[in-house]
């Protein structure tokens, strides 16, 4: 389905309270049919993802079961649940298909919101009746979001700092990271980086860094992780927000006319700025 992407990245913000009212028939069509659409591709590392939808209400499953969310989730129509393999690529093109998965939502006006630390795993395999043995590194409640905000979500942004980004010369850099990248320089990807700043990421950590080589006509990307985040996970959270702003730039880019080829291959010659920075993939533009 054609739709702006940008549009939809630059409305989507993340909802917690929905409306008692349930997905209209229609959207719940439209959703389960991307899902088997989304289902046959693939992130930029070669892999597929799965994706389950579980219809709840007053946050009680199809099958008269409580959920539990921690009290941050309300009134959901339904659960996007996603698995994969607990390895570092599976979890980068997870991030990439469920961001494209919740563009899309967003295209139909359906709120959603990415979860991966609160909610209770074991209950979502047992509820919600998940024949996988892979690992469920995030869901999303879906539905029509409720007009202003409860006491909790407005907590819960706050402490998160759901509503601040990390300026451009933190995040973008001029062919080494030496250099941050200007807005003059970054040329017509000017929307494209600002794209990837506006990209969820868990707390708000906005672990992207993105190198630009104008020469090259390349982007490179690294993960900047943060020493010990979501170790009581048992897997890294901060994979799933690289794929995140993977995902931003290519529908960005191929929006705006360019081609795109992901190369997860071959590491730059890039000097990195501490032993936390990992060099994730390199975007190849159309005239590389």
């Amino acid at each position: 389905m054609q739709f702006s992407k940008i549009e939809a990245i630059k409305n989507r913000r993340s909802v917690r309270t929905f409306t008692a009212e349930a997905l209209s028939q229609e959207h719940v069509a439209e959703i389960k049919q991307y899902l088997h659409h989304i289902y046959y591709e693939m992130g930029p590392f070669g892999n597929r993802a799965e994706f389950y939808y579980s219809r709840v209400s007053n946050n009680i499953t199809s099958k008269g079961e409580k959920i539990g969310t921690y009290g941050v989730v309300k009134n959901a129509s339904a659960y996007i649940i996603s698995a994969c393999k607990d390895t570092r690529e599976h979890l980068i093109d997870l991030g990439y298909l469920f961001e494209k998965l919740i563009i899309f939502m967003q295209h139909l006006n359906i709120g959603s919101c990415w979860l991966g630390g609160t909610f209770k795993r074991n209950l979502f395999y047992e509820k919600f009746d998940i024949h996988t043995s892979k690992l469920i590194p995030a869901i999303s409640p879906i539905g029509y979001a409720k007009p202003g905000q409860r006491l909790i979500e407005t907590t819960m942004r706050k402490m998160a700092q759901s509503d601040t980004r990390l300026p451009w010369e933190m995040l973008f850099f001029q062919n080494d990271f030496s250099l941050p990248l200007s807005h003059e320089a970054a040329g017509v990807y000017d929307m494209v980086f600002e794209m990837v700043r506006r990209g969820p990421s868990a707390s708000n950590k906005q672990p992207w860094r993105l190198v630009y080589d104008r020469e090259k006509n390349c982007v490179h990307f690294f993960l900047a992780h943060t020493p010990n985040y979501g170790n009581k996970l048992n897997f890294d959270m901060q994979y799933l927000d690289i794929g995140i702003a993977m995902y931003h730039f290519e529908a960005s880019v191929t929006e705006m006319g360019h081609d795109l080829k992901w190369v997860t291959t071959e590491m730059p010659p890039i000097k990195v700025p501490d032993e936390h920075c990992e060099f994730v993939a390199t975007a190849c533009l159309s005239s590389y």
